[in-house]
């Protein structure tokens, strides 16, 4: 007898014929209640956890859902930062929505001004000690430039200012006389 084909089963979704009997099933979303006959609905946000900020448990599934100032990814689980301060946000620079409040924050070479929470400046990066320069520097528009004294010019390194040797390379003192690197200058004859 297929008591599934009879309807003499009391399964509540699915019904598997069995040699002498059956068994109930559900559909993906539902479990077996303790009777083995009704489905219930799983709760997925408590079980498994899988959104990553707001899941919303509906029947037989779930949907997820980001806080305020987060988009959901094409995944449907996980969030990404949105940028919800594009419209009439305070910031002069950059604007995130953290944990449902506004937060500025500055590009790089640039500061929040002191007592500001809104506004960025320049940073000075020539005032920074240590220097970010060997030498000379000359702060610019969020970034600086560094430059070697006359005399010297920059090594392998990039950075460090090495000095030129003006007796080896121009040659300027005469081939009689004693010559010396003065640092920084020219050949001295002696």
């Amino acid at each position: 007898v297929d008591e599934c084909q009879n309807m003499s089963n009391n399964c509540s979704q699915i019904c598997n014929n069995t040699i002498r009997s059956y068994t109930c099933s559900c559909i993906q979303g539902y479990e077996l209640s303790s009777d083995k006959l009704t489905c219930v609905d799983i709760n997925e946000c408590q079980r498994f956890r899988p959104c990553y900020q707001v899941c919303i448990n509906t029947e037989g599934s779930f949907t997820c859902e980001c806080e305020q100032g987060f988009e959901l990814n094409n995944n449907n689980l996980t969030c990404s930062v949105s940028d919800p301060c594009d419209f009439g946000h305070n910031c002069s620079q950059i604007c995130n929505y953290i944990n449902g409040s506004e937060i500025c924050s500055c590009m790089k070479g640039y500061a929040l001004t002191y007592g500001s929470q809104t506004e960025c400046e320049d940073v000075d990066e020539c005032s920074l000690n240590p220097s970010p320069c060997n030498q000379l520097c000359t702060n610019n528009d969020g970034s600086c430039t560094c430059s070697c004294m006359n005399g010297y010019r920059f090594g392998s390194d990039g950075w460090t200012c090495d000095d030129i040797n003006e007796c080896l390379e121009n040659n300027t003192c005469s081939q009689n006389a004693n010559r010396t690197n003065a640092h920084g200058s020219y050949c001295v004859s002696a």
